[in-house]
């Protein structure tokens, strides 16, 4: 299935400050501009300040965005964001979630069908286990009817043969 890295929750750009990893917000996703903070020089004149590194990445590394950013055709984000192509790591975006929270989410939902398969199996198990042990239950009580009619035949045959 195709999907777009806009609309992925993997989708991340590096802060310039504490170099860490954070949600690309969606202005960024639609149009490639970054939040910007205003500041004054100490001359009194205002400076604009970009909070993140221009180029987005992908924070599964399933795909090389700084390498595409530079490709003489994709020159822009919206373009390379907004491209189709497949991706086994996709994870739909939930708005105020790091890619950090997007992975931890992704992980609990893969525990959680695990947990889920691995109750399924220790029930089909058990089930098994009963009849297992019903069947051999009923194999004892034959044994001892079978066991008992025998007795019984002995019984009789030396019972005539001892008169």
């Amino acid at each position: 299935m195709k999907h777009k890295c806009a609309d992925c929750g993997f989708l991340a750009v590096r802060n310039i400050y504490s170099r860490g990893l954070e949600e690309a917000e969606k202005t960024f996703r639609d149009t490639g501009a970054q939040p910007t903070t205003v500041t004054h020089n100490t001359d009194g004149t205002l400076i604009i300040i970009g909070s993140y590194e221009d180029e987005p990445l992908c924070f599964m590394q399933a795909c090389n965005l700084k390498k595409e950013f530079y490709k003489p055709l994709n020159s822009s984000v919206p373009i390379v964001l907004h491209e189709d192509r497949e991706c086994d790591e996709f994870t739909e975006w939930q708005q105020g979630s790091s890619p950090k929270e997007h992975r931890e989410m992704m992980d609990r939902k893969e525990m959680l069908k695990w947990q889920a398969d691995r109750e399924d199996a220790d029930k089909k198990w058990r089930e098994q286990q009963e009849q297992k042990h019903s069947t051999e239950e009923w194999h004892r009580y034959i044994f001892v009817g079978i066991l008992g009619i025998v007795a019984v035949i002995i019984g009789v045959i030396l019972g005539h043969y001892w008169k």
